[in-house]
């Protein structure tokens, strides 16, 4: 694709699992790479009995996404809360709840067992250190779902990547607080 558009580099732009996906990109094609921006993306460790529940859980929630879910008033706030720490406009709420219910099954499961897995947890750490286009990982404080720590162990094993971590955010610290996020964007590519 990037051979038929005749782009000679381009800039990554990946946000929680589409970073680790920009991540293997960037290892795979870097002679693509001209920076790379990874959001709310690190490294952790494999916990089997906790891996273990968190397929469980997960695939009972994917399994049981009733599409009238979004009619209930309120359930788009309930369902993000464990993403956010500060409120985000509410047709974005509603967004990401109508594009979890829609969802197709196998794919969201898929996502679920290779996201947080065995491999995944081994593959990372290797997988960061090799990154040598000039990279920016940016953290939210408060993300539950990759805590801050986890990019910053990643952004330790590698001086080409520079990490940020924006104050009173979690998992979407683009939405959260758009503002701080677009100047460290801007600062990065200068």
């Amino acid at each position: 694709m990037l051979d038929r558009m005749q782009l000679p580099r381009v800039f990554l732009h990946a946000h929680s699992m589409g970073a680790s996906i920009a991540t293997l990109f960037v290892n795979s094609y870097s002679h693509w790479v001209e920076k790379a921006i990874l959001t709310c993306s690190g490294i952790f460790e494999y916990e089997e009995k906790g891996f273990a529940a968190f397929h469980k859980f997960g695939s009972y929630v994917v399994k049981f996404r009733p599409r009238w879910l979004v009619k209930i008033p309120f359930v788009d706030s309930m369902f993000m809360a464990r993403f956010l720490y500060r409120p985000i406009h509410a047709d974005v709420r509603r967004a990401f709840l109508e594009d979890f219910l829609q969802a197709d099954y196998h794919a969201a499961l898929g996502t679920i067992f290779t996201s947080v897995s065995k491999t995944t947890a081994e593959l990372m750490p290797q997988k960061f250190t090799k990154i040598t286009a000039p990279s920016l990982l940016v953290a939210g404080q408060y993300d539950k779902i990759i805590p801050a720590q986890m990019g910053r162990l990643a952004a330790a094993l590698n001086d080409k990547i520079k990490f940020a971590v924006i104050s009173d955010t979690a998992h979407f610290p683009m939405l959260e607080d758009a503002a701080t996020y677009i100047k460290l964007v801007r600062e990065f590519l200068q």
